[in-house]
This record gives structure tokens, C-alpha cells and sequence, in this order.
């Protein structure tokens, strides 16, 4: 369980069997082929093009392929999510050290990847304002929706005005 009791995380010797297993050409890496055998010994019907999606998130290195901490990621995501909530997923995926909560830094890469540049002191000062908190230093995943869902709708606001 992670520190906050919220979330699980897979036993780490059990992925690396599976990955291990899977990783046809020894190369230490998963490609999308071998990841999907991955979907289909958990009983998972996921088509290669939602496969191809979820390599793209998930491939934090950019190589095309997923090491074992990428995947061992992806293990925290699907046994937290099941790959069902788009939101949670968001949050599993950048919850690197499966504290449970997201640090500023993590929010960073969120925001990064969306190609949105920011910095911990400016969501810093956002999630104080928008949860109405004192010295923001990580975030849970309602208060992350929250905020987020904040911030939506005010950019949805400002866009009625400008029409």
C-alpha cells in the first residue's frame, strides 16, 4: 500500500518475472507486440492502438519501448485503475515514487506533457488558491480533480467572454 493507504503497488518481484517472461528478445525493453501479450495473460481485451496510446504515456525515455520501471509503472496504473478513469490514470502514471500523492514536481511533468510550462512555485501558489491551503507541497488525487476541474472551468469561463 502506498504511505496514505490509498493505492496499491504490485509486488516488484512478480513484474519483473512477468517482464522477464514477455521480453521475447532479452533487450530489457517491451515493445508494443510484447505488451500486449502483457494485456492478454491479465485477461484484458485492448486493442494495438490503445496499446500504442498507453506506450506513448507511459514511455517517460522516449524509446519507442518500456524499461522495467516504465512497466512496473504501468503494473501500479492497471492494478489501481484497471485503465477505466481517465483523471486517475493521469495521477498514477506520474506518482513515480507510489507515495499516493502527487508532488509539485510530478505535477510539473503533468503540465510539461500537455506542453504547458510552469514551475512547483507557480502550482504551488494555483493549488493554494484553488483548495484554499496553506504551503502546498504534494496534492491527493481529489484534491489534483479538484483543482483541476477548477482550472477548466475558469479557462472555460474566460473563453464565454471572449465570445
Amino acid at each position: 500500500m502506498t504511505p496514505n493507504g490509498k493505492y496499491k503497488i504490485p509486488n516488484k518481484a512478480g513484474a519483473q518475472t512477468s517482464f522477464n517472461h514477455v521480453d521475447k528478445n532479452n533487450d530489457k525493453r517491451l515493445q508494443v507486440s510484447e505488451l500486449t501479450t502483457v494485456f492478454e495473460k491479465l485477461g484484458m481485451e485492448v486493442k494495438v492502438e490503445h496499446i500504442e496510446q498507453i506506450m506513448k504515456v507511459m514511455d517517460q525515455d522516449k524509446s519507442n519501448s518500456l524499461s522495467f520501471d516504465e512497466f512496473f509503472q504501468l503494473a501500479y496504473v492497471i492494478y489501481n485503475n484497471g485503465l477505466t478513469d481517465v483523471k486517475l490514470m493521469a495521477f498514477l502514471v506520474h506518482d513515480v515514487d507510489k507515495s499516493g500523492t502527487l508532488e509539485l514536481s510530478e505535477v510539473v511533468k503533468i503540465f510539461e506533457r500537455n506542453g504547458i510550462k510552469t514551475n512547483e512555485n507557480n502550482l504551488r501558489q494555483f493549488f493554494e488558491a484553488a483548495l484554499n491551503k496553506k504551503d502546498v507541497q504534494k496534492v491527493e488525487f481529489e484534491e489534483f480533480v479538484e483543482a483541476m476541474d477548477k482550472l477548466i472551468k475558469e479557462q472555460e469561463g474566460h473563453e464565454q467572454k471572449k465570445e
